[in-house]
């Protein structure tokens, strides 16, 4: 399925009328929900660790365009722009609370052996900062930012369309949320 951001990298298979041997069977059958539920707990921990030094690295290249290019006021670097040079200050920050989060995650993970909701709340920021990042990309680099290119790092067009998978992916933004309400807040279920 190619995507908006012009990225092949996902695709749907159903099968009918599958039958397995009882020893390929991953967990108890009829129990299919709680792997699933296990599986996006790893997903929604870890597995975007390497996502997460490219962000960092993303926010320091970031750093670097707002040095060479002209701010909003058309006369000074980028960089020198107070609401510019916040936004990338916040954006270092945040880059380095996830990746604080995500230890925190894999100490809890190696402790007990499975994933725990909190990993919830990593993947509901590193989702919202993603956007935000690019978002400020945007901002940085302009109208030559609107030419639409590949996700391959060579633009920021393309990685600014993508960035709005990480808020749906293993689970939607209001899917996290609600797993840390009640999960790891304690409020009650909504039904």
């Amino acid at each position: 399925i190619t995507t908006m951001s012009h990225v092949n990298d996902f695709c749907e298979v159903f099968y009918d009328d599958v039958r397995i041997p009882l020893s390929n069977v991953v967990g108890e059958i009829n129990e299919g929900w709680r792997v699933t539920m296990t599986t996006l707990s790893f997903e929604r921990g870890t597995a975007f660790m390497a996502d997460q030094v490219e962000l960092a690295a993303v926010v320091e290249r970031l750093i670097e365009e707002a040095r060479v290019r002209t701010g909003p006021d058309a006369r000074r670097p980028a960089i020198q722009d107070d609401e510019i040079a916040r936004r990338l200050g916040t954006a270092r920050a945040e880059v380095a609370a996830l990746k604080a989060m995500t230890i925190a995650g894999i100490s809890r993970t190696q402790r007990t052996g499975v994933p725990g909701p909190e990993g919830s709340m990593t993947r509901l920021f590193h989702g919202e900062l993603h956007q935000r990042v690019y978002q400020l990309a945007l901002d940085i680099i302009g109208p030559e930012a609107l030419r639409l290119t590949p996700v391959d790092g060579s633009g920021w067009t393309g990685p600014y369309l993508q960035s709005f998978a990480y808020t749906i992916g293993g689970g939607t933004t209001d899917i996290q949320r609600n797993i840390v309400g009640e999960r790891v807040l304690g409020l009650p279920r909504v039904k």
